[in-house]
């Protein structure tokens, strides 16, 4: 039996702090940020006053708790500071009655210094003068010290204490500067934002973010570590155990405490004696703070917190409408108010927005109060169900005694299986893609994605990881991926046609020649069959064949490319180099230059048509160098330039001018070809030298 650390998942003040410690998460900055603040205000005269904002579960008290732990382990610190930490659970209406809790603390941590005598002293006095000398006892004794009051759910002390009494608590900390506060809050309140409350601008506020995804990974990584559990640290660290985590992430919304209470299920050698006291646990913890929170709702706000219960994933305003028959104008304003008081939180999607509880832990504990029959807690079901498969669910059920209270969970995790609904780890792992560009996606969603499908083998969520791979440049696990498609049973048209010319572009970006001709050939044939776009393939097989100098195919797909309304144009800046390489093209048969002047001809009518004959004028010029390292004579150098000009004789005035000068730098650099000598170059203006010397690779003119 694994001997393993306690983890409270409602009180972290009563776990070990060196295994919160290991545990820690996000806030390392922020706590070592903290602590040196909180050091400062003891040591020196410059106080400061901390406030932590964060909702039930995001660990407000597991970072209080660290502050309280690092502080009295500086002993220069423990000398001079004296700390009190209120139980969150009590209150105080006056000043007189904080001051109390104050010292009635200080008593028990430090008896010898504050004499429960002083506090029993001023029972029966009247409050201002009880005040005055229980403030006058707490300033005698303290002497040279500082007060670190720590003190959780402040928003519910403000609430309860009178703005008078708040002003009477802000004059003694302004008059009598010992103290260094540290505290929490779930939300932000208007005792501290209002501008004409006492306490504005008095404290330094931190809001705490939700885990992500990878720090949820991290946190059940460093429980893992704690329980040692090597297994689950190294599943964790797969593909398969983050795409889980991401799923669960949907569930727990980033709140550290259910991932403290999920750990459980995942690191615990025997689960008999976990749910009860876990559900006991969450009734007394949680059912109150959220039924007093449900009672500053008007019915109707309620009426949406409850049926969204229901719902563990978001949903649209129509389907909350519908829900509770009424309209949707009727529940846009409410959502609006709910949103604003950080109940609800919403997704877009496209023009729709979709609604859910801003905390898991409220859907939580509505289901502890309504499952009277003891039936299991769906949010700890659907946690079975999206992170163990159907095989490990069964293990588990067999190793589980008949009278086992955790056997309703697996045997509700697996009955939901065999329901016919959705499997709810496929759909949250699809839920929180939402609008997913595959061509523009993270580590976090390509893995996301990945596990997807590697569990669905979907052709589609497969499709999706072969775009989202070749968008990255994974292009050799691209085309495994693709192997994989392709190879599936019953494959719908539209994803061979999708898939079949990508796997060709990627083969071609591997110069697996062959192959990604294959490829491009299959999808160009395809045409016939259904329709499709196949200029992609066309430009891709036509410079897949100029790779294997196979010239005449290759000029027959730019041919036919150069056909097709709106292309080439409509690739983009991918498509800039079909001048140059329908140039190479032609210029390749230099076994039969006498056919060059038709192969210009020929094609002259297409880039016309297309609009870059001046582009084709360019890559003209390009290509010298290519014309100068060829075995051709000097003689075939004025044969390829006579064959340019004859074939422009064909074109209108307009076009002809536009071949102009491209043909005259042409002639003036296969002048300077033939003897490498540069005045040839003068018969040109400057402009077009620096062009031509710039296609010759020559360095720029010296200017004397």
């Amino acid at each position: 039996m694994i001997d393993r650390p306690f983890l409270s998942q409602f009180s972290p003040q009563r776990t070990d702090p060196e295994a919160l410690e290991q545990i820690l998460v996000q806030r390392h900055d922020l706590l070592a940020e903290s602590v040196a603040r909180v050091r400062e205000s003891v040591l020196t005269a410059n106080k400061h006053h901390l406030l932590f904002i964060g909702p039930r579960g995001a660990g407000k008290t597991h970072l209080i708790t660290l502050i309280h732990h690092r502080l009295r382990k500086q002993p220069d610190v423990g000398k001079a500071a004296r700390i009190a930490w209120l139980n969150e659970d009590e209150t105080a209406t006056s000043f007189l009655k904080l001051l109390i809790l104050i010292y009635r603390d200080l008593t028990k941590r430090y008896p010898a210094e504050f004499p429960a005598s002083d506090l029993q002293s001023v029972y029966g006095m009247k409050p201002d003068i009880a005040r005055e000398t229980l403030g006058a006892s707490l300033l005698r004794h303290l002497g040279p010290h500082t007060i670190v009051l720590l003190v959780e759910n402040l928003d519910s002390l403000f609430k309860d204490m009178p703005e008078v009494e708040q002003r009477t608590w802000r004059a003694f900390v302004q008059n009598h500067p010992v103290f260094a506060t540290v505290g929490t809050a779930q939300s932000l309140f208007s005792g501290v934002s209002d501008r004409d409350e006492p306490f504005f601008g008095f404290f330094d506020t931190r809001h705490l973010d939700a885990l992500t995804v990878d720090e949820a990974v991290t946190l059940l990584k460093n429980i893992a570590r704690l329980n040692k559990r090597d297994d689950l640290l190294d599943f964790l660290g797969t593909p398969t155990g983050h795409a889980r985590v991401q799923a669960i992430h949907d569930l727990a919304g980033g709140n550290p405490r259910l991932y403290i209470i999920f750990s459980d299920f995942l690191t615990r050698e025997s689960l008999n004696d976990l749910v009860r006291p876990f559900e006991e646990t969450a009734d007394r913890q949680l059912t109150t703070y959220y039924q007093e929170r449900l009672r500053w709702l008007s019915a109707q706000q309620r009426e949406i917190i409850q049926l969204l219960c229901h719902h563990p994933h978001p949903i649209p305003v129509k389907a909350i409408a519908e829900g509770l028959f009424t309209t949707h104008s009727t529940i846009t304003n409410q959502l609006k108010l709910l949103r604003e008081m950080r109940y609800l939180r919403f997704h877009e999607r496209g023009r729709e927005v979709l609604y859910e509880l801003a905390e898991p832990l409220m859907r939580l504990s509505l289901q502890v109060k309504e499952t009277h029959d003891r039936r299991p807690l769906s949010l700890i079901v659907d946690f079975l169900r999206v992170w163990y498969d159907r095989r490990d669910l069964e293990q588990r059920l067999g190793n589980l005694d008949a009278a086992s209270p955790i056997r309703a969970y697996f045997e509700e995790a697996l009955a939901r299986l065999d329901s016919g609904e959705p499997n709810l780890r496929h759909r949250l792992l699809r839920a929180g893609l939402g609008e997913l560009d595959p061509l523009h996606c993270d580590d976090s969603a390509l893995t996301r994605l990945w596990c997807l499908a590697n569990e669905t083998k979907d052709q589609f969520d497969l499709s999706w990881v072969a775009i989202a791979l070749m968008a990255r440049g994974k292009t050799a696990e691209a085309i495994n991926v693709m192997d994989e498609i392709l190879n599936l049973p019953d494959l719908l048209g539209g994803i061979v046609a999708l898939v079949l010319p990508l796997r060709g572009l990627a083969y071609a970006r591997s110069m697996r020649v062959e192959e990604s001709i294959t490829d491009l050939t299959r999808t160009i044939d395809m045409e016939s069959q259904c329709p499709l776009n196949i200029g992609w393939p066309l430009l891709f097989r036509g410079y897949m064949y100029a790779e294997v100098s196979k010239w005449d195919f290759a000029l027959a797909d730019f041919k036919r490319l150069y056909s097709i309304p709106n292309h080439p144009a409509a690739f983009g800046p991918i498509a800039d180099e079909l001048p140059h390489r329908v140039v190479e093209a032609i210029f390749g048969h230099t076994t039969e230059t006498p056919q060059w002047s038709i192969k210009i001809t020929g094609f002259f009518d297409h880039v016309v048509r297309c609009k870059v004959l001046v582009q084709v004028g360019e890559a003209l010029i390009q290509h010298l160098p290519k014309l100068a390292a060829s075995p051709l004579n000097h003689a075939a150098y004025d044969t390829w330039a006579d064959a340019w000009a004859s074939a422009s004789e064909t074109l209108a005035f307009e076009d002809r001018q536009r071949l102009e000068i491209p043909l005259r730098l042409l002639r003036t650099g296969i002048a300077y070809l033939k003897n490498k000598d540069e005045g040839r170059l003068l018969v040109l203006p400057s402009e077009e030298r620096k062009i031509l010397r710039e296609a010759l690779k020559l360095p720029p003119e010296r200017i004397s």
